[in-house]
């Protein structure tokens, strides 16, 4: 193709792989800066999560002003791309960004329970039973569970 002189026929499928590989960079970029990961600290002076999803979708509309059918064929390529790496890759310890965005939201919910808040009606006492094996203490365990309606 390139052989022939057709150099414009590739240019846009070419711009519209780099725009969208420009807008992966950015969606990972936004995400580790939501999840808060503590490994992530981007030297650029201005970053912040608004810089990361001006340039996300920025990139994203600009593939598809481009040419709309290269984008599309892009995407899709991209798409299929990345659910192959991910069902034929062994799994790594990394960690994954999912479980991070998780942690995020349960450490931020429970930082949101602020112990000054306590009202009466939501007292339950704290009942510490200790035992041998619990297996057999199954009454006096339902028993304490119930002392505390369920809280347990």
């Amino acid at each position: 193709l390139l052989f022939v002189g057709s150099l414009n026929l590739i240019a846009p499928f070419v711009a519209t792989f780099s725009l969208l590989t420009y807008a992966t960079v950015n969606m990972a970029c936004l995400a580790l800066d939501l999840a808060g990961a503590p490994n992530f600290r981007p030297s650029f002076s201005y970053f912040n999560k608004y810089t990361s999803l001006i340039g996300f979708v920025s990139s994203i509309v600009m593939a598809f002003i481009v040419n709309p059918v290269y984008a599309s064929t892009s995407f899709g390529i991209s798409v299929m791309l990345f659910i192959f790496i991910m069902f034929r890759t062994p799994g790594s310890t990394w960690g994954y960004i999912s479980q991070d965005l998780i942690f995020h939201q349960v450490r931020k919910y429970l930082l949101m329970l602020d112990t000054r808040k306590d009202h009466v009606k939501f007292w339950r006492p704290s009942i510490l039973f200790l035992c041998k094996n619990p297996r057999s203490q199954i009454p006096a365990i339902s028993f304490l569970n119930d002392m505390k309606k369920g809280g347990l």
